[in-house]
């Protein structure tokens, strides 16, 4: 908003909106965040206060769900992996 006010306005080709503009678009954005205001006032005055209600039993409990679960890593089919088995030289390791 300022650039059309620096010295770099008559190389850029930009020239100052005229006050009227820029004190309807004052107006314009002051009311847009009253009307926004009251919305939000209105919207959560019709919301229950009260706690919120817990969801479905089967949601809560944790069951059905497809989350992955920490600590266990899975491959790119989404199967967990088996543990990596090094192959052995035959010989015993026993001193």
């Amino acid at each position: 908003m300022l650039l059309p006010f620096s010295p770099l306005a008559g190389r850029l080709g930009f020239e100052a909106l005229p006050a009227a503009f820029m004190a309807v678009l004052a107006v314009m954005i002051v009311v847009y965040l009253v009307v926004i205001e009251l919305g939000k006032r209105r919207f959560y005055r019709s919301q229950p206060t009260g706690p919120r209600s817990p969801g479905p039993a089967h949601r809560a409990s944790g069951a059905f769900t497809t989350a992955p679960r920490a600590g266990r890593p899975s491959g790119a089919d989404g199967l967990v992996s088996p543990p990596a088995v090094r192959p052995s030289s035959g010989r015993s390791q026993s001193g």
